[in-house]
């Protein structure tokens, strides 16, 4: 949910010829000087890069609880774009100019963190992403009402930061279009299919009556309880903005993606069938694996996983005495009343309890345990239809929000209660609340590294977390257990899916056939991810690679180390860095392993 980014940059190496004379003392003194001084000359340049980061994405500080920019929307125009490539490589090249042999061993992955995010930073740019920023599970159309519940409405000056907000909102969407035409230009479009709905999300913005927006939620709530003509100055305010501003932005967007856009949208679901399709498929595997893995790798190892846990899967629907296939139990699971609320309340319940009975037992497992709550939230109606089944917004780092798990009510007989128990170990505890939280709060972590996220860390995990609880006693519904082995094939079969569609140049049939017959899921929820493979391609592959070396990390640790394996020790040096590439996370606990070892000797 982070970022994209030219290697081999050369410094500067201009003198004038009169301090050639100069030169040999200038050495002399270099070759005395230690390295005492590297460890703060880094911590200044990561705080800076910090700072300039919050700067230029102020809806991203506003997301982590830094209200600093909370009146600003982000600057996407080609300006703004080559201001920040140009800052980039200024930070990459002050980072190769530090002598790094005298850091500590924190800093020196922090220095190999920060400069695999400017290099990333650098070598996407080539493939313009900002020509296609629109899909049914992105986009502007949908970030600034996003922003909404992440706001602590608390004070008149917050009311008066949105309503700048909503004011700079048709700047916003002009500068969008402005990057889609370029995108028809150099014939970089999205697929269809990822624009049809976006149409409808936008129309659920288009009211004829402010009141009626989503963008007016601020005043309906009152939460900082405005009164008198405070309030209704607000009000005024909010309402003009909408009309005036919001409404017209979205019906522009609208025109443009109707009469514009779409007749230009690839009919080819794959990122194969763009210019550089070939070339942008490799680097999105590195860019969410950070793995240098091949398509048919990565498609081996997703049906290697299927076989494995189709196995399980058998075993299970034995145990509950069901006459018949797989394929007939998950007809079975799909159709049977009983396995589905009719109140979406009832719902949402559900995974408040299961939420809450969890939530005490993780001491059993974990050394370290993040301070910030988490709490469950409808997720939000404009966006329900075309999203997925949950989602995970973390909490803001001065402790004013708690992290919360978005529940999608919509169409109840597509939300199973044995999906439930993985659902909310993925996105709440132990999965996305705790290793976020954890995370931001690790004090000896420069802010850049709190933040950054590597898809198959954060994900490998989250889908790690998943069978956890049931080490401890919880999936005792067998119907329940099965929901787990369902979430787990659902991301084998996207190894196989997203390869298929971007690499063996699928169609969308092929990938919506495959996902029914290996993972069971709804016929809802499989089109929602078809779809989100198509407009995000590699990112669903981070799941079972991040999650396979966690567990191939975790065999290793306790064979080789025996009885002085420690899973909470483990689980501590898995989340005690903050998200990683995968490299740096064997490296880590490798290291510990062998510290282990040695300590014991």
């Amino acid at each position: 949910m982070k970022h994209f980014q030219l290697p081999g940059l050369t410094r500067k190496a201009t003198l004038a010829l009169s301090f050639i004379a100069l030169a040999s003392g200038a050495i002399l003194s270099s070759c005395a000087r230690t390295t005492a001084d590297q460890g703060p000359k880094l911590h200044a340049m990561f705080d800076e890069y910090w700072q300039e980061q919050m700067r230029e994405f102020p809806t991203w500080a506003t997301y982590l609880g830094d209200k600093r920019f909370d009146s600003l929307l982000t600057d996407i125009s080609a300006t703004a774009r080559d201001r920040r490539l140009n800052s980039d490589r200024n930070y990459l090249n002050r980072l190769r100019a530090i002598d790094r042999d005298g850091l500590n061993e924190v800093d020196n992955v922090s220095a190999d963190i920060f400069e695999i995010n400017l290099t990333r930073s650098l070598e996407g740019d080539k493939f313009k992403s900002h020509t296609m920023p629109i899909s049914q599970q992105n986009g502007p159309q949908m970030s600034v009402a996003n922003l909404i519940p992440m706001i602590t409405f608390v004070e008149a000056q917050d009311y008066e930061n949105f309503h700048k907000r909503m004011q700079a909102f048709p700047r916003l969407i002009d500068q969008t279009i402005e990057n889609m035409r370029e995108g028809i230009e150099l014939g970089l479009v999205s697929a269809r299919i990822n624009i049809e709905p976006v149409i409808e999300q936008i129309q659920s913005f288009i009211v004829k009556k402010p009141e009626k927006s989503t963008f007016y939620l601020p005043i309906k709530e009152n939460k900082a309880e405005l009164t008198g003509e405070v309030l209704k100055d607000f009000a005024a305010k909010y309402q003009n903005a909408i009309q005036y501003d919001i409404v017209p932005a979205y019906a522009k967007l609208k025109k443009f993606l109707q009469d514009e856009y779409l007749p230009n949208t690839r009919t080819e679901f794959g990122v194969w069938s763009l210019p550089d399709g070939s070339e942008r498929y490799t680097y999105l595997i590195n860019y969410h694996t950070t793995l240098k893995l091949t398509p048919e790798e990565i498609t081996q190892m997703g049906k290697d996983d299927l076989a494995r846990i189709e196995v399980e899967m058998d075993a299970i629907i034995t145990k509950v005495g069901f006459e018949g296939d797989r394929a007939a139990f998950f007809k079975y699971l799909h159709s049977d009343p009983k396995f589905y609320y009719k109140e979406k309340d009832s719902l949402l319940e559900g995974y408040r309890a299961i939420l809450a009975a969890i939530k005490p037992r993780m001491s059993e497992q974990f050394g370290i345990l993040p301070q910030a709550e988490c709490e469950v939230k409808e997720m939000e109606s404009y966006r329900a239809k075309t999203a997925p089944t949950a989602y995970y917004n973390g909490a803001a780092e001065d402790g004013s929000r708690p992290g919360y798990f978005y529940a999608n009510t919509y169409n109840l007989k597509s939300r199973p209660k044995y999906e439930m128990e993985a659902l909310t170990y993925h996105e709440a505890i132990p999965g996305h609340h705790l290793q976020g939280s954890i995370a931001q709060e690790l004090a000896d972590l420069p802010d850049f590294r709190k933040h950054s996220w590597f898809t198959a860390y954060g994900e490998g995990w989250a889908l790690y977390s998943e069978s956890l609880p049931k080490e401890i006693g919880f999936y005792q519904d067998p119907y329940s257990d099965f929901g787990r082995l369902i979430y787990d094939a659902w991301r084998a079969c996207r190894l196989v899916v997203d390869c298929g569609l971007h690499y063996y140049k699928w169609d969308r049939q092929q990938a919506i056939d495959f996902m029914k017959e290996h993972f069971g899921g709804t016929d809802e929820n499989v089109i929602s991810e078809v779809d989100r493979y198509i407009a995000w391609p590699g990112q669903a592959l981070g799941y079972k690679i991040g999650q396979l070396k966690i567990l191939e990390l975790r065999a290793k640790a306790k064979q080789e180390l025996g009885e002085a394996f420690n899973l909470p020790e483990f689980h501590d040096q898995i989340l005690g860095s903050g998200s990683i590439p995968l490299t740096a996370l064997e490296n880590k606990i490798n290291n510990w392993i062998k510290q282990k070892k040695e300590g014991s000797a």
